[in-house]
């Protein structure tokens, strides 16, 4: 997964094994909240998700992606978190 700024030449990348995150989420807040007492502000997230859709009872029951675990049982998985910059390449 990445996120690209090409006024500022970077790029951030999200690195996961698809077959232990299989969904990606995305989050984007165009002024519509902020924290009390504070101005609305515009940003973007990227969200490894292990289940889809946001409503549990549809995950189990329609998609079917939701992951049972046994009592006791633990369920882990990695992410790489990269900041890289951009070459330019010649664009404007």
């Amino acid at each position: 997964m990445s996120l690209t700024d090409p006024r500022r030449g970077e790029r951030l990348e999200l690195i996961v094994d698809p077959m232990e995150v299989p969904q990606v989420g995305v989050w984007i807040n165009s002024r519509g909240w902020a924290p009390p007492g504070r101005t609305p502000y515009y940003n973007i997230a990227l969200q490894p998700c292990i289940g889809a859709p946001d409503h549990l009872s549809d995950a189990v029951q329609k998609w079917r992606t939701a992951r049972m675990l046994a009592s006791g049982e633990e369920c882990r998985w990695g992410v790489e978190v990269w900041l890289r910059e951009e070459d330019g390449g010649g664009g404007d």
